[in-house]
């Protein structure tokens, strides 16, 4: 997976930044990688790999193992980005310098598997993505990135019901898919100190969400006219409202907040601001002071697996940061990771042992 990065990488360092700053860039790779599939040898090599699945049983592989890759490749990518990278993309003319190609990389990267894992998804359905006319591609990928609920996607969500073709719509809805999608990545990689936990974690999460949204929506294609006149449903973000909360008790544990323990919650903060909306901050501002068994109780509504992984490594990174741990930082660790294997949180006979 590492070389198939530094291919890409090094394709978007010879494009250069132009299209990724005004957001056509999006369109353009949706056409490009629909022009490229083979539906019939696509949905024949599925049948291949996974040999006498149900449609949902291979659904659910394919999520899992495309939000692993997703993961994987915000590490990677982290390790090349900095700050000064980010700053980098925002004046540069023609060139690229490498760690402003890694997190462009990245971008394309994960956007290709989430590509991908839709099409095959679609085709496990007998649906068939079409570059002509993308526009379910773009509503399961605008919706999963918190792009859905405006004039542009009612639009094309009304073109897809009338079964007609808007190019121009679909340009321009694309066009304001990538310029978020540019933005959110951004964030993830302000910082470079915590870029590694939170971008590996989230890119498994949001691609795993994908996965989700994608197999509701392909897989009733019979109710798509009923679904599309409610529009594609937004993903759920009300597990990820939990993270400020917990950084920020994890940050002040041991009595003091140290400024790399702010880093972490800041760029917590930029990452999420885009999904969350002022019903979920009103929610982050009363649980900041919460009392313990407050906050505990909403870790246990957090279900699903790929969320609790990215909420624990980037509390074990808030407890690592500052070069010491702190009794009272293990203890809430262990409390979290409690809740999520289904114990008591507040048994606290035993702690585990870090170094």
């Amino acid at each position: 997976m590492k070389s198939e990065f530094e291919q890409v990488k090094a394709e978007v360092q010879n494009a250069g930044p132009r299209d990724f700053k005004n957001g056509t860039w999006l369109l353009k790779y949706v056409r490009n990688f629909l022009n490229k599939q083979d539906f019939d040898a696509r949905l024949a090599a599925l049948a291949r790999k996974h040999p006498g699945l149900k449609r949902r049983a291979c659904a659910r592989k394919l999520i899992k193992s495309c939000s692993r890759k997703a993961g994987l490749v915000g590490g990677i990518a982290g390790g090349f980005v900095n700050a000064s990278s980010i700053l980098g993309f925002l004046t540069l003319g023609a060139g690229l310098a490498a760690g402003t190609a890694a997190f462009l990389a990245e971008l394309v990267y994960t956007f290709r598997l989430q590509m991908s894992l839709c099409y095959d998804i679609a085709a496990l359905n007998d649906v068939r993505l079409q570059a002509e006319n993308p526009a379910d591609l773009l509503l399961v990928l605008g919706a999963a990135a918190g792009v859905s609920d405006d004039a542009l996607s009612k639009a094309l969500l009304e073109s897809r019901k009338m079964h007609s073709q808007s190019p121009l719509i679909a340009s321009q809805f694309a066009t304001k898919l990538g310029l978020a999608m540019v933005s959110k990545n951004a964030m993830k990689f302000a910082l470079p100190v915590v870029c590694v936990a939170i971008s590996g974690g989230l890119n498994y999460y949001r691609t795993r969400k994908v996965g989700q949204m994608a197999a509701d929506y392909f897989e009733r294609e019979e109710e798509i006219q009923r679904m599309l006149g409610q529009g594609v449903p937004a993903p759920d973000h009300a597990e990820e409202r939990i993270i400020l909360p917990l950084v920020f008790a994890m940050a002040r544990a041991d009595g003091k907040v140290d400024p790399k323990e702010s880093q972490v919650f800041r760029q917590c903060m930029e990452t999420l601001r885009p999904t969350l909306d002022p019903e979920e901050w009103a929610f982050i501002h009363r649980m900041l002071d919460a009392p313990r068994e407050d906050l505990i109780g909403e870790v246990l509504k957090v279900q699903d697996p790929a969320m609790r992984k990215a909420v624990l490594d980037i509390l074990d990174l808030t407890m690592r940061i500052d070069g010491e741990i702190h009794p009272e930082e293990t203890r809430l660790f262990a409390q979290v990771a409690r809740c999520f294997r289904g114990e008591d949180p507040f048994e606290e006979d035993t702690f585990p042992e870090f170094d």
